[in-house]
């Protein structure tokens, strides 16, 4: 797992608006969007090898309050960069 975003704090949540994923390996993978890196699967994206992904939530994805966004990959590649653009707000 990797952390996207850190845990706003008590009684604030993630809304994610934006994500776009790089993959420079000759691998295909898929890359797990999760409610903190213990938490369900949001959104799972097939990343294409040399390649990449973007998609825009609308609504946007609305993440449980106080928890991180984290990335996970289902293999290994040489470099795989991640954006996700977003805002916070209180519960």
């Amino acid at each position: 797992f990797a952390s996207g975003l850190a845990a706003p704090g008590s009684g604030v949540r993630l809304w994610i608006k934006n994500v776009t994923i790089c993959n420079s390996s000759a691998s295909f993978c898929t890359v797990d969007l999760r409610d903190g890196s213990a938490g369900s699967v949001l959104w799972t994206f097939p990343v294409p090898a040399t390649g990449g992904v973007t998609h825009n939530f609308d609504p946007p994805l609305k993440l449980t309050a106080n928890t991180a966004l984290a990335f996970d990959a289902s293999a290994a590649t040489t470099t795989l960069s991640i954006s996700a653009n977003g805002f916070k707000s209180k519960v």
